[in-house]
């Protein structure tokens, strides 16, 4: 694999095109934006679940979580305002994340990816087609009681 180590952060070379392809994007400047995360595919992120490498963070809120959501994930709503509690909670720092929100459409699971980057996790991943494409393409579900 190939990574780009920029501040600190380690960002996977490979998958930028299905970011960019999904999201639709309308110029070339939004791709270089963009491309600065490294974005998995559904076929991605069932590899890192199947593997246990990833930590999958559903940037949703509470309510849309709990009615659904792929199992494994750990909800941290994009907008939380305990971020470091749960930093320190679940040890993310040291852990490499996939974040999703539904879909490419929202710019939510950047916004989350981003803050998390700013907190010192190192090695974050998203995942655009989120939710929806999850269950588009038959993913299993998990709910919360």
């Amino acid at each position: 694999m190939s990574w780009l180590k920029k501040e600190n952060v380690f960002f996977h070379l490979t998958e930028v095109a299905a970011l960019c392809i999904s999201s639709q994007l309308q110029n070339k400047q939004e791709m270089l934006e963009i491309s600065t995360w490294h974005c998995l595919g559904f076929l991605g992120v069932m590899a890192a679940i199947e593997n246990s490498t990833d930590l999958l963070i559903d940037a949703r809120a509470d309510f849309q979580y709990a009615f659904g959501h792929i199992p494994g994930a750990l909800n941290i709503p994009f907008d939380t305002e305990n971020l470091s509690e749960q930093l320190s909670q679940y040890s993310l720092q040291d852990r490499p994340l996939i974040v999703y929100y539904s879909s490419a459409d929202c710019p939510a699971a950047e916004r989350l990816a981003a803050r998390l980057v700013a907190a010192g996790c190192r090695f974050v991943r998203l995942y655009p087609g989120g939710w929806n494409d999850w269950l588009a393409r038959g993913g299993d579900v998990a709910v919360s009681e």
